[in-house]
């Protein structure tokens, strides 16, 4: 493994990138099923409250996952943040970073492309709108798609 350059005392701050239609796809789809299944055991008033109800704690929650998910390398650790959860991982335990995504584990973000972040075979996936910048941050070497290297 390369030697990985000293960490800044500067923050590096990376946002996601979003991939909207796969929340706005399931999120639409879940509530098609809520709302058929209450409407039909009650009035057409309780239909439409629930559904302006339901609308509204959507949009909220999806705007707040916009606001607060992010990527912050500083001091050597990578902050993950989304919502209400956190994950700060040390750069020097980091052993891949990988195109390939994940196939259990955390998502960080609300993107579509999925980065691996590996670290003591505990993975976490992250979607930065600005991929390279955050490699660079980090200095750890990214496994793209099209390397031909299989996902470690």
């Amino acid at each position: 493994m390369r030697r990985r350059e000293m960490p800044s005392s500067q923050p590096a701050v990376f946002r996601t990138a979003f991939g909207f239609p796969v929340w706005t796809n399931g999120a639409l789809t879940l509530l098609q099923f809520v709302l058929a299944a209450l409407y039909a055991r009650g009035p057409a008033w309780q239909f439409a409250a629930l559904f302006g109800t339901l609308g509204v704690l959507m949009a909220t929650a999806l705007v707040a996952f916009m606001l607060t998910t992010k990527y912050r390398v500083l001091d050597g650790v990578l902050h993950l943040r989304m919502g209400f959860w956190s994950r700060c991982i040390p750069v020097d335990t980091i052993e891949s970073l990988s195109e390939y995504g994940i196939k259990r584990g955390r998502v960080f973000g609300l993107g579509w492309d999925l980065v691996a972040v590996e670290c003591h075979g505990r993975p976490v996936a992250i979607t930065p709108k600005d991929l390279d910048g955050l490699v660079g941050a980090l200095g750890v070497p990214l496994t793209r798609l099209g390397d031909g290297k299989p996902p470690s």
